[in-house]
């Protein structure tokens, strides 16, 4: 699967060697993490992926996203469903980006993406 694009972001799928590097203090070479990435959610996430990757395979689309900006490729925060959606279609969705991104739009952008693609590629009932 590939990166989710949107206005001014990135939404990128982490992988499970991309979760082990971020948990052991060496992000990936590809993006720069803006400073105060990772947070602690960010890394709460990355410690669960790969248990939920090796429970369920590839989790599309409930799975962990990086949110980085095309501006500059910087890794701001983060976004994923917090499972796959119950009997009735319900999901939670968890979010956080790094205090320096915070009250510009990143989140309601990276959120209204995700659940786009969420939509897109949703099985019939």
């Amino acid at each position: 699967m590939g990166d989710l694009l949107t206005a001014q972001l990135v939404l990128h799928p982490i992988t499970v060697s991309e979760a082990e590097q971020l948990m052991a203090g060496q992000p990936d070479s590809k993006a720069r993490g803006a400073p105060g990435y990772p947070t602690d959610g960010n890394m709460t996430a990355a410690r669960h992926f790969p248990d939920t990757y090796a429970d369920t395979g590839n989790p599309q689309p409930s799975r962990t996203y990086e949110i980085r900006r095309h501006a500059n490729s910087q890794t701001t925060g983060g976004l994923g469903f917090h499972g796959p959606a119950d009997e009735n279609g319900s999901v939670t969705i968890g979010y956080g980006l790094i205090q320096s991104a915070r009250g510009k739009g990143y989140a309601s952008e990276a959120l209204r993406g995700l659940l786009l693609f969420a939509k897109r590629t949703a099985s019939p009932a």
